[in-house]
């Protein structure tokens, strides 16, 4: 059988943007920026005994903006194995999983979605299942991600805990296998996970580079989620699926934040997320091609929908514009409204979507 050499070297501390919104207005309440220790290299190798040694050179905005000297780092094969001779594992080791999406056109390259939870003892393995199908309707609810339907492949990876329900600061400490804790960096309704374990779970699931994203629910029907790159985290709160859209506009999509309360910084290069801008000139905006001529700029008219440049985004109240007053983006429950839905088209291709990125729909308001 063959064997597979997995580990993670680099945990480099980041400084990730943590939000906390309102379940009941979709406001943003506030926003934290912690340093987090992330695993920015997971190292999948074949393991064979010629390999001598593997050498990480870091990747990175800031990098790539010149900003600072990447990290660069060179391991000898035979260390790495005496320090993680653990993590060998084999390529026919899993965990229970089954395709829960709805069954449409087989067709390939679709974007897998891993849904786990966490927090469910094997007794509560049917209730999981249940959970797990209701956030995937949730998620399909949303008029956009349901035009995605036949594109997305969602996968249920049933993850047993211990114990039931998942750990709350200052209340209750819970034994679960990915380590979820809502309440956690002083933020209540942040939910927080393991992540290397959480990566490890679906690797070992699906396979390596099996999946796209992750959703991991957490047993409680308390409100909370958070996003990590590539892996989003909701509860069973009935509000809690609109999080994991917001989050899932950052993970899956690389769209910015539109509100503009937080740390702002104004320096640097323009922003190259879809939705944000510093540009004030009419025939440099990215989305100008969507801003009527008789639109003004920048926009003071506050009917939802329009396109147009709107002061306030990415965590600044000034120097950073936004397409509309508000989008999914800013408040959740809204709509996603064109600049987004037009960008996350043109991903989504990449993933056999069929339709025409600049065709309007029904939640396509340009004016």
């Amino acid at each position: 059988m063959e064997r597979y050499f997995i580990s993670s070297y680099l945990k480099i501390k980041e400084k990730n943007i943590f939000e906390a919104f309102n379940p009941d207005s979709g406001d943003i309440d506030r926003v934290k920026s912690i340093d987090v220790s992330s695993i920015d290299a997971e190292v999948i190798i074949p393991y064979h005994e010629n390999l001598e040694s593997i050498k990480f050179e870091e990747v990175s905005d800031d990098v790539l903006y010149r900003k600072r000297k990447p990290y660069v780092a060179t391991f000898k094969i035979h260390d790495l194995l005496l320090r993680n001779k653990d993590d060998f594992i084999s390529g026919s080791r899993c965990f229970n999983h089954e395709i829960i999406s709805r069954q449409g056109e087989v067709q390939k390259n679709k974007m897998i979605i891993a849904i786990m939870g966490d927090g469910y003892s094997f007794n509560d393995m049917e209730q999981w299942k249940k959970d797990a199908n209701i956030v995937m309707s949730g998620f399909l609810s949303d008029p956009l991600m349901n035009e995605f339907k036949d594109c997305f492949e969602f996968m249920r990876i049933d993850v047993i805990s211990k114990d039931s329900g998942i750990s709350i600061t200052g209340q209750q400490k819970k034994d679960t296998a990915l380590e979820t804790v809502l309440g956690c960096y002083d933020l209540d309704r942040l939910l927080c996970v393991n992540i290397k374990l959480v990566k490890k779970f679906a690797n070992e699931s699906l396979g390596f580079g099996g999946y796209d994203q992750v959703l991991v629910i957490g047993n409680t029907k308390e409100y909370g989620g958070a996003g990590y790159d590539g892996i989003g985290t909701l509860t069973m709160h009935k509000q809690s699926v609109e999080l994991a859209l917001h989050e899932f506009g950052h993970s899956a999509y690389h769209l910015a934040d539109e509100y503009d309360y937080g740390n702002c910084v104004i320096e640097g290069d323009e922003n190259e997320k879809a939705n944000v801008t510093k540009e004030t000139d009419r025939n440099k905006i990215k989305w100008r091609h969507l801003i009527k001529p008789t639109t003004q700029i920048p926009t003071l008219n506050t009917e939802n929908g329009i396109i147009g440049l709107f002061e306030g985004a990415a965590y600044c109240k000034k120097g950073k514009y936004r397409p509309v007053f508000s989008s999914k983006m800013k408040n959740l429950g809204a709509s996603w409204h064109a600049v987004n839905e037009e960008h996350i088209k043109k991903i989504m291709m990449h993933y056999n979507y069929r339709g025409d990125p600049t065709k309007k729909s029904k939640y396509f308001k340009i004016n």
